[in-house]
């Protein structure tokens, strides 16, 4: 039976496929990293270009949305340049001239495109017929009707009466079949934006399914394979431990029961330790001190003595080579000698480990001795082999470990039994703002989960303890930690076991998913909000007034509809500037709102124009009164960079009786053209539409 538990070729050989292993799974955690990195960027673009379909989206609407101001603006400045007296004519006429100049223009860009409205230059099929493909397509319609109103510009004033064909068109084309097909865009408009959203949240959802497979992959194959592999090399060094301490002691008990004598010198040949047994010729006292040279005395320079010499010239071994020596008081003692230089580390030679056989009574023991001096010195051998090669791959080992969990993004964290932080890598110092030095040792439920959750967590980690399972082991989830400053933000968190020194630990991967969740709340913000006003946009208030018209049919109750348009807006953009403008929609969004209940609706559907949703009302006079009150709240100035503005609206009302069955689209409609009465009587007041 071999004195070894491990031969040193199969000890080697494990040693060897560890190490090939090791490469594997480092390069498989590469390749993920690499995978997981080019789906973060893959998410990245897909929401760069939702974000940049939303807001050419939002612009095509407003600019659309415009034209059905514009075309509402144009018929009425037309109306009012025929009942004008003489002298009010020309500014009409260049109010008018101004209004057809910006619907020519915004329709232009419409269907060309224009970079400054952030207007695409290519339309969808569906949007290319609806323009120029129909009969009546909204191109040809909007350029009869502003050739109309450029033919009534050019009109002298004997020619402007209230029965001018031109007039007549405009007045018949404007607030019917031209505002009807302008809202068909709009529409139109606003379903492929949500089309164009869908299909880039569809791929944003395929990207996040397809990461979710890749860290469940990554656990699977990467630290799964990699922990069984750390249980499997520890057990390994284990056994190298105990073979290496069984092998110290096997040389202990030969060293101290020999029969021959061990020694040893330094590099000039001194001999350093000699071991010898009481009944032994040759004292250990008589020996250490001494030089070879001296030892063997005079005449040995040939035969096996300069044979051996020879070989410590060269810094070589030598094997059985038999001479005499010189002892105490004169006596001379045959031996076999044996001698292997020993070297440190680095290589440095530090001096020689020889062993002597006294053949002088019994040489017909010389076989068997050469036969034990042999395997001592492989013995030898094989422990100084042994333990450098287990130092290295304990050191290659940690350095593995460190490099992978220290260049990770991600916070990796293992916890003990009894919820104590045990390692922390750099990611994490980054994720949570504790430095190592702060962490470790702490209790992980107090110090990054909130106090809610220190019940639920505790009692898992108990079963976790116990068992070896838990109710988050080897699941990914989205939960709340808490920052060192005390903030709660999200985080994903991966969760999985390790056996270490026979208990288990939890081995987490967390991160930070605040970014992610800002910009799905932007997606919303963009998608359903007015991006100036923060109002409910055309999109938002149709769904509102959809479940709005449903519950009033199903209970039979009533509700309202406004439609709300600045007086003279144009005026005050043209001539304090966009920014001042752009402020007072602002400051007419904050009186708007105040003006009506908490559960009702106010929207900004573009330029000048808001619709309000009153859900729930029990008669007409409680829709007056809201207007009223709107009416009212906005006869205060409002302080605008300087400026004292007084603004004035024009108020449409549409009333759904509970018993009716207008549409969404009608009672818009309705609305509309109540505000454009309200408009012809003298604006700042406001009209029901009477059918």
């Amino acid at each position: 039976m071999s004195p070894w538990p491990i031969p040193f070729h199969a000890f080697l050989h494990d040693m060897h496929n560890e190490l090939l292993i090791a490469r594997a799974l480092t390069w498989r955690y590469v390749i993920a990293l690499t995978l997981v990195a080019t789906l973060a960027t893959a998410a990245w673009i897909s929401l760069h270009l939702v974000i940049s379909a939303q807001k050419s989206t939002a612009a095509v609407v407003n600019v659309s949305g415009r034209q059905r101001m514009l075309s509402q603006r144009t018929a009425l400045f037309s109306s009012l340049l025929v009942n004008a007296p003489p002298e009010g004519r020309p500014a009409l006429r260049r109010q008018l001239r101004e209004a057809a100049d910006l619907m020519q223009h915004s329709h232009l860009g419409l269907i060309h495109g224009d970079p400054e409205l952030g207007l695409p230059s290519t339309l969808s099929d569906t949007v290319h017929a609806m323009y120029f493909d129909r009969q009546k397509g909204v191109d040809r319609l909007v350029g009869e009707y502003l050739k109309a109103v450029y033919a009534l510009l050019q009109a002298d004033d004997k020619s402007l009466s209230p029965d001018n064909p031109l007039l007549q068109y405009i007045i018949a084309v404007s607030p019917t079949l031209l505002v009807s097909s302008l809202d068909k865009m709009v529409l139109q408009y606003q379903i492929e934006g949500e089309q164009a959203i869908n299909r880039m949240q569809t791929a944003e959802t395929t990207v996040w399914l397809i990461t979710l497979l890749l860290l469940a992959l990554e656990a699977r194959f990467i630290f799964h394979p990699f922990t069984q592999r750390m249980r499997l090399t520890i057990a390994s060094l284990q056994n190298v431990t105990d073979s290496l301490f069984e092998s110290r002691e096997r040389l202990r008990i030969v060293t101290e029961n020999a029969n021959d004598w061990l020694w040893e010198t330094d590099t000039s040949g001194v001999v350093t330790a000699f071991s010898s047994r009481a009944e032994h010729l040759v004292s250990g006292g008589e020996m250490v001190g001494r030089n070879m040279v001296d030892v063997l005395g005079a005449g040995q320079e040939s035969g096996q003595a300069g044979e051996m010499f020879g070989a410590i010239a060269a810094g070589q071994s030598y094997r059985d080579l038999v001479f005499p020596i010189r002892c105490a008081m004169g006596r001379t003692v045959w031996v076999r000698a044996s001698a292997v230089p020993y070297r440190a580390k680095n290589g440095d030679f530090l001096g020689y480990l020889g062993v002597w056989t006294d053949i002088t009574r019994s040489k017909q023991l010389e076989d068997e001795v050469r036969s034990y001096q042999g395997g001592l010195e492989k013995l030898v051998e094989l422990r100084t082999l042994d333990l450098e090669r287990k130092t290295k791959e304990l050191a290659e080992s940690e350095e593995k470990f460190r490099l992978i969990s220290s260049s990770a993004n991600e916070a990796i964290i293992i916890i003990d039994p009894a919820g104590r932080i045990s390692y922390w890598n750099p990611a994490a110092r980054s994720v949570f703002g504790y430095e190592a030095s702060e962490a470790l040792g702490r209790d992980m439920h107090e110090l990054l989960a909130p106090r809610r959750y220190g019940e639920d967590i505790r009692r898992g980690f108990a079963q976790f303890g116990a068992s070896g399972h838990g109710p988050l082991i080897g699941q990914t989830v989205e939960v709340a930690a808490l920052r060192k400053s005390g903030e709660e933000f999200p985080v994903e968190l991966s969760l999985s076991k390790l056996l270490l020194n026979g208990q288990w630990q939890a081995l987490g991967i967390v991160r930070d998913i605040s970014e992610r969740r800002q910009a799905e709340e932007q997606i919303r913000q963009l998608a359903y909000y007015d991006t100036l006003t923060d109002l409910p946009n055309r999109r938002l208030l149709l769904d509102r007034l959809g479940h709005a018209l449903a519950q009033a049919k199903r209970h039979r109750f009533s509700l309202a509809v406004l439609f709300l348009d600045l007086d003279n807006f144009k005026r005050i953009n043209d001539e304090l500037g966009h920014d001042v403008g752009d402020e007072l929609l602002r400051g007419v969004a904050k009186r708007l709102t105040v003006c009506v209940r908490g559960g009702d609706t106010v929207s900004r559907q573009g330029g000048d124009e808001f619709v309000i949703v009153l859900a729930r009302i029990e008669h007409a006079l409680d829709a007056s009164q809201v207007a009223e009150k709107i009416l009212l709240a906005l006869k205060e100035p409002l302080a605008i960079h300087g400026h004292l503005l007084e603004v004035t609206l024009s108020i449409g009302i549409a009333l759904y009786r509970g018993d009716g069955a207008e549409g969404i689209q009608e009672l818009m409609k309705q609305a509309d053209m109540a505000m454009y009465s309200a408009k012809q009587a003298g604006r700042n007041c406001y009209r029901l539409f009477e059918g």
